[in-house]
């Protein structure tokens, strides 16, 4: 833990209450990661990877990052189109190698910007065992879909003729530094990877994906996070893809979605929701801010709110917002 003299002014009060926060609200640990004019300025760790409090979290702590890995998908679909081979306007039908299933006879209109704004219609995931339904028209008022998301990642298997694990990790992980962190599961993590935990200190058995979900599956750190942030906040990439920072469907009066993140004034945002798992990322563009938030306790969120109020200067609306459990 650093000294309280070397951290940033805006975050002191809250790394020293973040020990009674994480008691209050049952959670054993937390990574937390800051950026600053464009890059990583701070790591810190707080609390443990088990619930007696044995094993502390540190860097190299393994985290679901939950939600926030459609943040990835999202910098690989914009790889993508930056290479000629993908038009979001076009139907993602016309990209897949097979029918994508799905009990929608509209499916065949589905683009890449109504998946990354949310607005394909779908609901987030379909009853276990059956094809996705609409829930609502296409392209109309917002409507998160994790499924919507499972539809590109299939797309880009097609354009690339490769499995989504090899062109994430070549489009992603690899040129980013990301070395820990993958979409499946890897053997090592029984070592690195912290289980989630609920108020109780009861743990579920960990998921281990052995296939990719580029809805969910990311399993990372909070340093190995911040580097796809630093992605998102390279001007060049703000120059190429001016849809990714502005709102693209209004979700309320304060908040709406992007291509690929919700939106708040200035802001970008994302949570994450793993069960036991809660994450937290956010960005102010202008301001070349960052941080993201890994929590291993189904009451995380609270945390998130904390720091990323303090980080930014904000009460950020997306806190207000139903579909963010705390």
């Amino acid at each position: 833990m650093m000294e309280p003299a070397d951290l940033h002014r805006r975050i002191r009060s809250a790394a020293a209450e973040t020990p009674y926060w994480l008691q209050a609200a049952g959670v054993p640990g937390m990574s937390v990661a800051l950026l600053e004019g464009g890059k990583t300025r701070d790591v810190l760790c707080f609390g443990s990877t088990d619930a007696q409090g044995k094993v502390p979290v540190t860097e190299a702590t393994i985290f679901q990052a939950a939600s926030l890995t459609k943040q990835a998908l999202l910098y690989a679909a914009l790889k993508t189109v930056e290479a000629g081979k993908l038009d979001l306007d076009r139907p993602l039908a016309s990209y897949v190698e097979a029918p994508f299933e799905a009990n929608d006879p509209d499916v065949g209109r589905i683009t890449g910007r109504h998946v990354l704004s949310h607005t394909t219609g779908w609901p987030n995931w379909p009853p276990k065992g059956q094809p996705i339904k609409r829930a609502r028209p296409i392209g109309g008022e917002w409507g998160y879909s994790g499924q919507g998301f499972l539809y590109l990642q299939t797309a880009l298997e097609g354009i690339w003729k490769e499995p989504a694990r090899a062109y994430l990790q070549r489009l992603v992980l690899d040129p980013l530094g990301m070395r820990e962190s993958s979409f499946i599961w890897r053997e090592g993590y029984a070592k690195t990877a912290t289980r989630g935990f609920d108020p109780g200190g009861n743990a579920p058995e960990p998921w281990q994906p052995s296939e990719v979900n580029g809805a969910a599956s990311l399993h990372t750190t909070a340093r190995e996070y911040a580097s796809l942030l630093q992605a998102f906040l390279d001007r060049d990439l703000r120059r190429r893809h001016s849809g990714v920072f502005s709102s693209q469907v209004a979700i309320d009066a304060r908040i709406g979605w992007s291509l690929g993140w919700g939106t708040a004034g200035k802001s970008l945002w994302q949570w994450g929701d793993n069960g036991t798992f809660k994450a937290f990322t956010a960005l102010e563009p202008s301001r070349g801010l960052g941080i993201v938030v890994l929590t291993n306790g189904l009451l995380g969120q609270r945390l998130s709110r904390e720091w990323v109020n303090a980080w930014l200067g904000t009460d950020h609306p997306a806190f207000h917002f139903r579909w963010v459990a705390m």
